[in-house]
């Protein structure tokens, strides 16, 4: 007896995207530049793809989360270009400090060198605003700090944000769990 195979239907599945400023450096998936989303976020609904996961990867790090937040980030940019081109395409983002840190990690560290949760799920709370405010349906909280989805929902709710969803994301690799 042959098994029967069965595939996803369009419908079940979710695109997932970096953004970065430009598509020259180097990525173990596809990179897309903001004016290159339009034509992909209506090749998706063609196709019958509701959802799209966005990661942006700036150029330039602030060593902070001011990147991360601020109204014309890379991530905002790209949210309202997705949105603005197929006002029906779920977006998702990534909510994290990894890209925003100067050595690229999830979490703030305090002058000691050691993790500050604190400010990382502030941080965190204050991106998920940022998104929400971009016009994202769903954030994913991925600096696996404790905490940090209790903060990022408490704060979509209190700024207006209350039908924003929040999907958090597994990290394989964290300083926050060297021994």
């Amino acid at each position: 007896m042959q098994a029967r195979v069965q595939c996803p239907r369009p419908d079940a599945l979710v695109m997932v995207v970096l953004v970065r400023q430009d598509a020259d450096g180097p990525s173990r998936m596809p990179v897309l530049t903001v004016p290159e989303l339009p034509a992909m976020a209506r090749h998706l609904e063609r196709v019958g793809i509701p959802a799209v996961k966005v990661f942006a990867s700036p150029t330039s790090r602030t060593g902070d989360e001011r990147g991360g937040v601020a109204a014309d980030s890379l991530m905002a940019r790209a949210v309202a270009t997705l949105k603005d081109a197929a006002p029906g395409l779920t977006v998702m983002t990534g909510t994290c400090l990894c890209s925003w840190t100067s050595l690229g990690e999830c979490h703030h560290t305090g002058r000691d060198g050691a993790i500050d949760l604190p400010a990382t799920v502030e941080a965190l709370a204050a991106q998920a605003i940022a998104q929400a405010e971009a016009g994202v349906e769903v954030i994913g909280p991925a600096a696996m700090a404790p905490g940090q989805v209790t903060a990022c929902r408490r704060a979509l709710d209190e700024t207006g944000h209350g039908r924003t969803q929040i999907m958090p994301h597994l990290v394989v690799s964290s300083a926050l769990y060297a021994g």
